[in-house]
């Protein structure tokens, strides 16, 4: 279960960074523009079927996004929709979540509705189930090195070898990566990427 919006996992992180770079948010904001001439209450953002239209533009900005950040098509059309200041509607139709001792208590508005519900399970309430659930939680362990796959991504984009990135990083002078340093080896490094892109990255 990835979820860019309460990031966890080092996956989580990746994307989480991935879509708020300040060039995708700046291609996702032309695209929303864009879609928003055809589709003012952009369809995607409350699970009506899209326009053919925005279909087309959705074609073009994910190709877009693939090409210069290398990453899947699919991946890319997630991020185009992606926002923490989007919600479905406004406030009227907006559900929170909070734990309170060993529940979780949902609010809703006046106008939500059960797809609104649906489309947070996943980012919002499932999380908070495995914060208090040990079994669940198991399988969601948090990232010792939040942003350090995402760093690796830019600065392979950039044509820099792994190895000079592992350089860089075993003397804690990585560009771009205020995070906590390890003592990685090569081989534990280049995993440690790989294992947070997969299904991410786009493949050959």
């Amino acid at each position: 279960m990835l979820d860019p919006s309460n990031p966890i996992t080092s996956r989580d992180w990746f994307l989480h960074d991935l879509f708020n770079d300040p060039h995708f948010i700046d291609l996702r904001d032309d695209f929303l523009e864009q879609v928003a001439k055809y589709d003012l209450g952009l369809s995607q953002l409350i699970g009506r079927p899209m326009s053919n239209k925005e279909a087309w533009l959705l074609g073009i900005y994910s190709s877009k996004a693939s090409d210069i950040f290398d990453i899947d098509k699919e991946v890319a059309k997630k991020g185009l929709y992606y926002s923490e200041r989007l919600t479905a509607w406004g406030k009227d139709r907006r559900v929170t979540a909070q734990i309170e001792g060993s529940y979780i208590t949902i609010a809703i508005g006046a106008e939500t509705r059960v797809e609104d519900i649906k489309k947070v399970w996943s980012s919002t309430i499932a999380p908070l189930q495995d914060s208090i659930s040990t079994e669940r939680s198991k399988r969601l362990t948090p990232s010792r090195y939040p942003s350090l796959a995402y760093i690796i991504h830019k600065h392979l984009l950039q044509g820099r070898k792994m190895s000079e990135i592992h350089r860089d990083y075993m003397h804690s002078r990585l560009e771009g990566y205020d995070g906590e340093y390890g003592v990685e080896s090569y081989s534990e490094f280049t995993r440690h990427y790989k294992n947070a892109v997969s299904g991410i990255k786009k493949t050959p």
